[in-house]
């Protein structure tokens, strides 16, 4: 299990894909901490 997955396993925003995405974001934001927030939600 993914460290942020695991961080954000009780986390209910009323929707799934909200809860994906808050992970994914969660996972990459520490790692390009140079990138703007547009790109890294876009990838």
């Amino acid at each position: 299990m993914r460290w942020a997955q695991d961080e954000f396993k009780t986390l209910k925003l009323g929707d799934p894909r909200l809860n994906a995405r808050s992970v994914l974001l969660a996972e990459r934001l520490p790692t390009l901490p140079a990138r703007s927030y547009e790109l890294c939600v876009m990838g």
